[in-house]
């Protein structure tokens, strides 16, 4: 996703494309940024979502209340961290 996020990126601005336009690269580095940030906090938002854990023996639910509130609380984190890198990401891609 991040090397789609730098093809697109060069190509928009390459051929001076719309302001608009440029806005497309949000999507790519969000699925980027996504996906680093998951990584290194070791949480899957998706799977927090659903309130389970999947610890090499399949999905399991998460029956301890503050695991459950510690892994949201990180979940939240990397939304949060994600939402930031594409937004800068975004912006310096529209001022190029």
């Amino acid at each position: 996703m991040g090397a789609a996020t730098l093809l697109l990126a060069w190509s928009l601005i390459a051929s001076n494309a719309s302001v608009l336009a440029r806005l497309l690269i949000a999507i790519p580095a969000w699925g980027a940024s996504l996906g680093v940030f998951q990584a290194r906090a070791q949480t899957c938002v998706a799977l927090v979502a659903r309130g389970t854990r999947n610890m090499d023996d399949g999905e399991r639910p998460v029956s301890d209340g503050t695991a459950l509130k510690t892994m949201k609380a990180q979940a939240r984190q990397v939304y949060v961290r994600s939402l930031v890198a594409t937004a800068i990401v975004t912006a310096v891609v529209l001022t190029l």
